[in-house]
């Protein structure tokens, strides 16, 4: 799994900066469940530097509540 600086970057690059970040925050999820561990391990490592790189950036990261995946909108 790439690092999600890197992943976000790409994207950034392609699309723009994202002012808001939604994702799923359910359990379904679970064939990636191996890639998604690593993704948060990573980020509670790393939690304060991501965290402040979001902020510099004046991006905020939004979790919709869980097996509600209509709160997504078009995200």
């Amino acid at each position: 799994m790439q690092n999600n600086e890197s992943i976000y970057l790409r994207f950034a690059s392609r699309k723009g900066k994202p002012h808001n970040i939604f994702s799923d925050n359910g359990s379904n999820f679970i064939g990636a469940n191996n890639d998604l561990k690593t993704m948060f391990e990573f980020l509670n490592k790393n939690a304060d530097q991501f965290k402040k790189s979001l902020i510099y950036e004046g991006i905020k990261w939004h979790f919709s509540p869980a097996s509600s995946p209509h709160f997504n909108g078009l995200a």
